[in-house]
């Protein structure tokens, strides 16, 4: 049986580039992974996101995972499918498998979102 890692504290995760991680050269913003399954998950991954004032992580997709995002720092538009929404501290955002979305801080300081998927592996199929 593997090894299930219950607790992880932020401060023991590598930061990851979108850019490195994603595929996708242009896609802006880092992330750590507290739950995968490299630690022992064998059914969702969560991770916290951070963009720097100006950052996009780009258009994209997830066909077979659905997601979310819980704003806990900084300001944003996030954009779900065909609606737009301005979010802060404290926002949730459920995002189905397929849907497109994006996030963009046009705040003046770093954003901090937390997400999660349904799945262990969740390919992004990028739509810009």
């Amino acid at each position: 049986m593997d090894q299930i890692k219950r607790v992880v504290h932020i401060e023991d995760v590598p930061f990851r580039e979108n850019a490195d991680t994603t595929g996708n050269p242009n896609d802006q913003g880092r992330w750590k992974s507290l739950i995968d399954k490299e630690k022992g998950s064998q059914d969702l991954s969560l991770g916290i996101g951070w963009l720097r004032p100006g950052e996009i992580h780009l258009l994209h997709h997830h066909e077979e995972a659905s997601e979310f995002y819980y704003i806990l720092d900084g300001t944003g538009t996030i954009t779900v499918a065909d609606e737009v929404v301005k979010v802060r501290p404290g926002t949730s955002i459920y995002i189905k498998a397929g849907d497109p979305h994006k996030i963009v801080n046009d705040g003046k300081k770093e954003m901090i979102v937390l997400f999660g998927y349904n799945k262990l592996e969740w390919p992004s199929i990028w739509d810009e």
